[in-house]
């Protein structure tokens, strides 16, 4: 049989089959594989057959799990109130609990020492004690101060319009005990309340 008389697609076809079935065969499944992590399988990365683990099970239930076993129970606190009860026992006056400071007193026994007033604490002797300095404002308006009672004889805005406001109804009540005894009309009513205003004031 010559090389011209063979059926090339025929022969095409057969090579493909038989290519499709060497390499189902070459196929393999993944290996599962177990360590103290847990369960794993390879898993290719790069090229030049790099491969990694990659872990069928949760790695942090597993590392937790791993640490609580290495450790002993008292390694873990005690809930809050338990320790509590443990210190008032003791008689402590504080404890610890989760690297934090607390007291041992019962919200009874701090209700009635605030009856009592024992919260406040005890101050020294006020006689004794030093001025409060003052401050840069402080001084400031006590300068204006001075500086005002020394020019117009005052020492707040305030009191020079009271003042002034004093001026105004003295010299009506002088224009009109002028006008009184000149003779001329006057307003006797007006005189009068004037007169009981500037008392007031």
């Amino acid at each position: 049989m010559s090389y011209r008389s063979v059926d090339s697609e025929a022969y095409k076809k057969a090579y493909a089959k038989h290519g499709i079935k060497n390499k189902k065969k070459k196929s393999k499944a993944k290996k599962v594989l177990k360590d103290e992590k847990g369960t794993f399988e390879w898993e290719l990365t790069g090229p030049r057959h790099r491969r990694k683990k990659k872990y069928l099970t949760n790695f942090s239930d597993v590392k937790a799990k791993a640490k609580k076993d290495m450790t002993s129970n008292k390694a873990y606190p005690l809930p809050f109130g338990e320790t509590f009860r443990q210190a008032k026992a003791r008689g402590d006056k504080t404890f610890r609990w989760k690297n934090k400071q607390y007291h041992t007193k019962t919200k009874d026994e701090l209700e009635a020492k605030y009856e009592k007033g024992e919260h406040y604490p005890i101050t020294s002797d006020t006689s004794k004690a030093e001025p409060k300095k003052k401050s840069i404002v402080g001084k400031l308006n006590e300068k204006i101060r001075s500086f005002r009672k020394k020019t117009t004889g005052y020492a707040t805005q305030s009191e020079y319009e009271d003042a002034k406001a004093k001026r105004k109804i003295q010299k009506r009540i002088t224009k009109m005990k002028e006008r009184k005894n000149q003779g001329k009309n006057y307003s006797a009513k007006n005189l009068a309340e004037l007169q009981e205003k500037i008392k007031g004031m």
